[in-house]
C-alpha cells in the first residue's frame, strides 16, 4: 500500500534512511523501485554486493557468527546467555557511557529480546540476508556501465572508528551507483547517528532539504538592464552549482567534531 501511493506520477517520491540492518533492506528497495525514492541514505552499511564479503573479523556479526546463525534454536540460547551480554556488546556506546538515559535503552532492548522467540526474527535477517545480491538490470555484457548503475542519489555514512565494515566497503558501493558521496564522521563507530547525533543530523538536512530549497531561493531576479540581469544570472548559477556540488559528484570528505 506504501509503494503503491508513490511515484504513480513520478513527483510523488520519498527519501530512505536506513542504519545497518534497516540501510541494507534500503539498498534491495531502492534497486528494486528506484522510480519511488528520491534520495537514499545508508549509515554503516555498504552495497549488499560487497557488504558480506568485506565482513571484519572484528565485527561481532562476523562470518563465523553468520555460519552460528544458520543453526536452529542454538543462536535463540546463545543470545540469552550471561544477561543478555549481546546487547552490550552491540550497543556499547550505550553501556560505557553509563548515564541514566542511555542505560535506560540498553535495558528496553534486554526487555525486547528477554525471550528465545523474540531473536528468532531478527536472526533470520542473518539467516537469509548474505545470500541475496542485486543482479544488474542488463543481463547483457554491455559497454555503458551506468546503465547498470542505481540512478537514485546515495549518501552512504560510516564512523571513523566502525569496526564493524571496513572503509573498503564504501569506496567499492560507489562502483554501483551513478550519484553518490561519502561521509565519515569522526570519533564515531557503527551508531554516528546516536553518537554524533548533531552532526548526522546536519549532514542529512543538508543533502535531504537545502538543496531543493537553495534552488527556489536562487531564482534569477530581474535587474535594471541586460547587464545586470545577467550579473545575476551568473551569480546565482555560481552558487547554485557550489551547492550541488556535493551532491553530484563522488567525493569523500570526512567531518570532523567541534572540539572547541
Amino acid at each position: 500500500m506504501f509503494l503503491s501511493m508513490l511515484g504513480v506520477d513520478g513527483h510523488n517520491k520519498c527519501h530512505v534512511i536506513g542504519h545497518d540492518l534497516g540501510a541494507l533492506l534500503g539498498w534491495y528497495l531502492v534497486n528494486l523501485w528506484p522510480n519511488y525514492v528520491s534520495k537514499f541514505v545508508a549509515i554503516s552499511c555498504p552495497h549488499p554486493n560487497v557488504h558480506w564479503e568485506y565482513l571484519p573479523p572484528s565485527s561481532f556479526f562476523n562470518k563465523n557468527w553468520i555460519y552460528f546463525s544458520q543453526l536452529p534454536y542454538l543462536p535463540e540460547m546463545d543470545a540469552l546467555q550471561s544477561d543478555l551480554k549481546i546487547i552490550n556488546q552491540c550497543y556499547q556506546h550505550l553501556s560505557k557511557t553509563k548515564q541514566s538515559d542511555d542505560l535506560s535503552y540498553i535495558d528496553a532492548y534486554k526487555y525486547t529480546f528477554s525471550r528465545t522467540e523474540d531473536w528468532t526474527g531478527a536472526i533470520n535477517y542473518f539467516r537469509n540476508l548474505p545470500f541475496y545480491r542485486i543482479e544488474p538490470r542488463n543481463s547483457n555484457d554491455s559497454l555503458n556501465k551506468e546503465e547498470d548503475m542505481l540512478q537514485v542519489p546515495c549518501l552512504l555514512i560510516t564512523g571513523s572508528n566502525d569496526v564493524s565494515v571496513k572503509m573498503e566497503s564504501f569506496i567499492k558501493s560507489t562502483e554501483f551507483l551513478k550519484t553518490s558521496t561519502v561521509r565519515i564522521i569522526d570519533n564515531a563507530s557503527h551508531f554516528p547517528h546516536q553518537e554524533q547525533p548533531k552532526l548526522v543530523n546536519d549532514l542529512l538536512t543538508s543533502y535531504l532539504v537545502r538543496v531543493k530549497n537553495v534552488q527556489k531561493e536562487l531564482q534569477p531576479q530581474n535587474s535594471g538592464g541586460i547587464v545586470g540581469r545577467m550579473k545575476g544570472i551568473v551569480t546565482s548559477t555560481v552558487q547554485y552549482g557550489n551547492t550541488l556540488k556535493d551532491s553530484m559528484q563522488r567525493n569523500i570528505l570526512p567531518i570532523t567534531t567541534n572540539t572547541s
